[in-house]
């Protein structure tokens, strides 16, 4: 269990490192809205939205496990979630962790996108809800074959 805590406490320093991350760049990005072109405020909501979103997630996250490494019955409970044999195989079978980093990508470049060029900003949008779309697919396929 040990073992499991330090990956825990590594993943931990990883999600604070990331919200660091978002928060500065969002906010260099907004202060600096002088210097580029004029974007609709559908845009501006999105973005906003999306680093509300994507903030809450990873707080939600951090603090979930924070809680569990002080707590040994929560640890457990956590090891055993990310351990699920039938879990583990239908992430395998949908590509869940690729299809996630290309998800990642693909939203955090429309939001930086979003900035410059609204045509760019939608191709990519599209092709994050596509991506999402087929992701959700397969794991409502293979959720319900297994």
């Amino acid at each position: 269990m040990e073992k499991f805590k330090e990956k825990i406490r590594i993943r931990t320093l990883w999600m604070v490192v990331v919200i660091i991350f978002v928060a500065i760049s969002f906010f260099v990005l907004l202060f600096n809205q002088d210097n580029l072109p004029e974007i609709p405020d559908f845009i501006k909501g999105f973005q906003t939205g999306a680093f509300c979103g994507l903030q809450l997630i990873l707080i939600y996250s951090l603090v979930r496990y924070l809680s569990s490494m002080r707590n040994e019955k929560a640890l457990r409970k956590l090891y055993i979630e990310e351990n699920d044999e039938r879990t583990i195989m239908i992430m395998q079978k949908t590509g869940a962790a690729g299809i996630t980093i290309c998800i990642t990508g693909l939203a955090f470049a429309a939001v930086i996108a979003g900035f410059y060029n609204q045509i760019a900003f939608f191709s990519l949008l599209g092709a994050t809800i596509f991506t999402v779309l087929v992701k959700g697919f397969f794991k409502i396929y293979y959720h319900h074959k297994f």
